[in-house]
């Protein structure tokens, strides 16, 4: 089972900007806004992964390779085929 995470409202760009606008957050604030949201979630992941013994890895490059394959060889490697095997990180 593969788990995403989004904000619905938030994954276009007329979303985030319908969602700045209506409070009052210019579109260049968006950083200094999405900051704490962005350290909780990767701290949370850094978290999970700690409890789990298992590492973060960030996918650089779009296409890089299928998820599928390598959640693959991470099974083939570890022998874990239940419970959280991996997680991925990427922009």
């Amino acid at each position: 089972m593969i788990i995403q995470g989004y904000i619905p409202g938030w994954s276009y760009a007329e979303g985030i900007t319908s969602y700045l606008k209506a409070n009052n957050i210019r579109i260049f604030d968006f950083v200094d806004f999405s900051q704490p949201l962005t350290e909780q979630v990767r701290a949370n992941a850094r978290r999970i992964s700690y409890e789990n013994g298992i590492e973060i890895e960030f996918i650089r490059k779009l296409h890089a390779f299928r998820k599928d394959d390598r959640i693959q060889e991470i099974i083939q490697k570890t022998g874990k085929s239940e419970e959280l095997i991996h997680i991925f990180s990427a922009m």
